[in-house]
């Protein structure tokens, strides 16, 4: 049982059984909620809160007009089903590298937090980035920025568990 998940591991327990689906290990969790791996090769995130839901669900929408390699160089988890009264989102399992966690995401404009940000601000929040990817990284997830800005996702939630290059 989930200590700190209660509720988001019983939403993921329903949605498995009604999928015929058996959770197998914890991928992980955050502020926006719980992901297991599946015995059907799948991840299944179960969100704390239905605007978090609804956000992620809208990117992986987006993402879907996209049905090629989205980002490329990078795997992009598919979204495979969901559930909209459970907040839960399946999807497929990646391996590095890797972009994925798209709860915090915009679509079509960034969001308030990072486009209220000062120069100053901005610089700071930067150069934390470029301490925890380092420079040569740094440069691949600008990269990787524009590219979803081009499709008109804006990534908010930027670190390394949430984009990989390799393993570590």
């Amino acid at each position: 049982m989930e200590l700190h998940y209660s509720a988001e591991f019983e939403r993921l327990i329903r949605y498995s059984e009604r999928k015929s689906l058996q959770l197998l290990e914890r991928l992980g969790s955050g502020v926006d909620g719980l992901v297991y791996s599946t015995n059907k090769g799948s991840a299944v995130k179960a969100h704390r809160g239905m605007r978090l839901f609804e956000q992620e669900l809208r990117v992986y929408q987006r993402l879907a007009l996209y049905p090629e390699k989205p980002v490329p160089g990078f795997n992009v988890p598919k979204m495979l089903d969901f559930h909209t009264e459970l907040w839960v989102i399946e999807m497929q399992l990646v391996v590095v590298p890797f972009v994925l966690d798209f709860a915090g995401a915009t679509l079509d404009k960034p969001s308030p937090t990072i486009a209220e940000k000062s120069e100053e601000d901005f610089a700071e929040w930067e150069a934390d980035k470029i301490e925890a990817f380092g420079e040569e990284d740094w440069q691949l997830v600008t990269r990787l920025l524009s590219h979803f800005r081009r499709m008109g996702i804006y990534l908010s939630d930027v670190h390394k568990g949430n984009i990989r290059f390799r393993d570590e």
